[in-house]
């Protein structure tokens, strides 16, 4: 007898409307929302400037006998009728009288009765004479900051969009140790730790990485890592000279949803240490740090000196140190370099090594194989059912794929597969009403058959036919056995029924450069059949004609006609000629039957790219208390180059000396940038939520100090312009170690930039 065995799924919606939770400034009156203070047309002649009110507050809130009134020219001020009521979240657009504003270094205030003013914009300029408008980034966003604004397309008696607030709803903890304190060179360090949950940031349920710093002297990793399914976590670190690693402490910080540990360990060795020479004449990295099964790692290495008829002889050594890869390479204008694959049987996860020699010189480097966490995928559970979605929130439109896994699954004696069986196979029935608001439960059901190995999936549409925005569960039965998952459907037409039939129209940009494209995009305001939408784009004159639509048509350049999609919006694409006759003023044109939209985008010149290559100095295990560092232009090879980066680290060899022995960093005239002194610029660490570096001015320059701190045992700092365009001042800097007669190294370095 045979017996197909199905898994019958239930799709129940949850009655409620979904009500988003909107992250907020701290809101206690009304606001100015946005302004147009020089809209199209001549504002001489029509009262077309304007500007929208929005009240965040929970409250209603009466503007009778409030003012609105410009700060500079002839400082109009209109007075708001008595009576005047803005409701909670409501907007209210006003227009005065002509000339109302100034187009430039303008700046609007709202004043209450009694003529205090609730709320101001900053000084704004306009001399686009268009669409465009100064608004805030969200609505009612208000950090009393100019950031709080931008100067986009106007969307008046519109949301500019709202602030969407994440929550985390527990607080996460991360844990992070060495297995050993010591080390000696030649030794693998051992890094582990465990978090408390694993994070995703809503809405996009992206997992979140482990973030592992280890630093030491001139050393700086980072690794990114997944957390196993015990949420423990596991990487090493060679501890060789050639990949950077010199005697001394090394501390490990370990970052994970906000949560932070720390750790350290020294390196040591028995034998005198050699001196390597900084700059090697042979190297090999990987294009990555972190692989997945399946892909492949590029090797490249590099020469300064070709031998002839000598080949770099590398291996490549697994988790398990057996080689899984080994070779010869011939060098091509000084590189070496090849693929090799990583194999999906059976995979060996963790820390890989590359052995290359070449002639009398060897370097080694690592890289990670780490498993694959995708949300989409699923891994091998003890649970006797299981259920997947690929993914948490779904539109209208969108396509549903439900899967899952049956631990133990009774055989089928005809050993016949099922893992798709759609059409015959899948039975569809509803009941109950699909609107939420009637409280009534709305049911789906689809039967699916699983494979031999207990795997089962089918796909589903979401259409506004069966479902409504709402939150749902879905359902997998087997037998006695149940799982269940939820997810979201989200409606993209959410409009207020009785606003106008609106059109809108945007582009991905304002500006571009010759070559580029352009892509528009545009739908009504509300759901509506639309068979197409007829679209133009013009490059405008010089000196561009006005005219109306009976005299020159709605469009004046070629047009074409664009099939809506089933919601009643379209994107089309225009490619920008890649030449400098390109450059200037664009107009689009929108005919959608019940309204035409007109839109402008500019193209301007492509910014020359400048080559930027990077050359590093260095100097090591610095014992006395002065050092003199001179920044300056130099030429090197033919080429200009000029400081953009000093840093350095100093190290205390005992632990108890750290508090007396401290660095401080002064110019030639006399400035103290970093130090102990009451005087100097930066005396703490810089490191503080959200930032990690201080800004300071010296000597007419904007520099960005990073300093780790005073009383550690390794002190570390760096000093680079503000402007990323700048560089550091010709000028000696002098660095003073402060102590007595504790034993100390300072380590410094200069990087410098080229220009090709």
């Amino acid at each position: 007898m045979n017996r197909n065995l199905s898994i019958v799924f239930s799709i129940l919606l949850l009655v409620g409307i979904i009500v988003p939770a909107y992250g907020q400034t701290n809101y206690d009156d009304v606001v100015i929302n946005e302004v147009d203070i020089n809209p199209f047309g001549d504002d001489s002649v029509n009262v077309n400037e304007w500007i929208e009110l929005y009240n965040p507050t929970d409250s209603d809130i009466d503007l009778g006998g409030w003012e609105i009134a410009s700060t500079t020219g002839i400082k109009k001020t209109m007075t708001i009728s008595p009576g005047t009521i803005i409701k909670s979240g409501e907007f209210l657009t006003y227009q005065y009288q002509t000339v109302w504003f100034t187009d430039v270094n303008e700046s609007v205030e709202l004043r209450d009765e009694n003529g205090i003013v609730i709320d101001k914009t900053p000084v704004i300029s306009d001399i686009q004479n268009d669409f465009t408008s100064w608004q805030r980034i969200y609505d009612g966003y208000d950090l009393d900051s100019y950031d709080d604004w931008k100067f986009e397309t106007s969307t008046t008696g519109l949301s500019n969009g709202k602030l969407v607030e994440i929550q985390k709803p527990t607080e996460i903890t991360v844990t992070v140790s060495s297995e050993k304190s010591s080390y000696l060179f030649g030794d693998v360090a051992i890094i582990t730790g465990s978090i408390s949950e694993v994070f995703a940031y809503k809405p996009f349920f992206q997992p979140e990485q482990i973030l592992v710093i280890i630093s030491g002297g001139n050393f700086y990793k980072t690794v990114t890592l997944y957390p196993d399914l015990n949420l423990n976590y596991e990487t090493t670190l060679s501890l060789h000279h050639v990949l950077g690693i010199n005697e001394g402490i090394y501390d490990v910080s370990v970052n994970y949803a906000g949560a932070t540990a720390n750790t350290n360990f020294s390196v040591e060795s028995e034998l005198v240490e050699q001196e390597t020479k900084e700059d090697s004449s042979f190297s090999i990295t990987t294009d990555k740090t972190q692989y997945l099964p399946g892909q492949q790692v590029s090797i490249t290495g590099f020469t300064t000196e070709t031998i002839p008829f000598q080949g770099m002889k590398f291996s490549v050594k697994d988790s398990q140190r057996t080689i899984i890869y080994s070779g010869t390479l011939f060098p091509t204008n000084g590189e070496f370099a090849t693929n090799i694959f990583l194999t999906t049987v059976n995979p060996n996860y963790g820390t890989y090594e590359i052995i290359a020699e070449y002639f009398d010189k060897a370097d080694l480097t690592t890289f990670e194989v780490v498993e694959d966490f995708k949300e989409d995928e699923y891994v091998a559970s003890d649970e006797p059912l299981t259920i997947f979605l690929d993914k948490e929130i779904y539109e209208f439109g969108d396509k549903m794929i439900i899967s899952g896994l049956i631990k133990n699954p009774l055989s089928n004696t005809n050993y016949e597969t099922g893992s798709h069986y759609i059409g015959s196979s899948v039975a569809i029935s509803f009941s109950g009403d699909s609107d939420v608001n009637s409280g009534v439960i709305v049911s789906l059901d689809f039967t699916a058959l699983p494979d031999t190995s207990g795997n089962y999936s089918l796909q589903t549409d979401v259409t506004n036919i069966i479902f409504t925005d709402g939150n749902y569960v879905v359902k997998a039965q087997y037998l006695s056995n149940t799982a269940t998952k939820t997810f979201t459907v989200i409606d993209p037409f959410v409009f207020n029924p009785d606003d106008p039939l609106s059109l809108l129209v945007s582009t991905d940009k304002s500006e571009y450069h010759p070559g580029d494209t352009v892509i528009i995009t545009g739908n009504s305001n509300k759901p509506i059949y639309l068979e197409n939408f007829d679209v133009s784009v013009i490059q405008k004159a010089d000196i561009d004609i006005t005219c109306t639509n009976f005299s020159c048509g709605i469009h004046a350049g070629p047009v074409t006609s664009i099939r809506t999609s089933p919601f009643g919006s379209f994107t089309h694409e225009f490619m920008i000629p890649n030449s400098m006759s390109a450059v200037g003023s664009y107009e689009i044109t929108v005919d959608a039957d019940f309204e035409i939209k007109r839109i402008q985008f500019d193209v301007i010149e492509k910014p020359q790219t400048l080559k930027l290559k990077t050359v590093i100095e260095k100097e090591n295990r610095i014992p006395g208390k002065i050092i003199s560092i001179l920044t300056e232009e130099k030429i090197v090879d033919n080429t200009s180059i000029a400081p953009r980066v000093l840093s350095g680290s100093l190290i205390t060899t005992l632990r108890s000396d750290e508090s007396n022995v401290n660095l401080k960093i002064s110019t030639t005239t006399g400035i103290c940038i970093i130090g102990p002194n009451a005087d100097c610029l930066v005396k703490e660490s810089t490191r503080k939520q959200g930032q990690i570096y201080d800004v300071v001015e010296v000597d007419g320059i904007s520099l960005n100090v990073r300093y780790s701190g005073p009383d550690v045992r390794l002190e570390k700092f760096s000093i680079l312009p503000e402007s990323s365009t700048e560089f550091l001042p010709d000028a000696n800097w002098n660095v003073e170690v402060i102590k007595d007669d504790q034993v100390s190294r300072f380590y410094y370095k200069i990087t410098y930039k080229t220009l090709e």
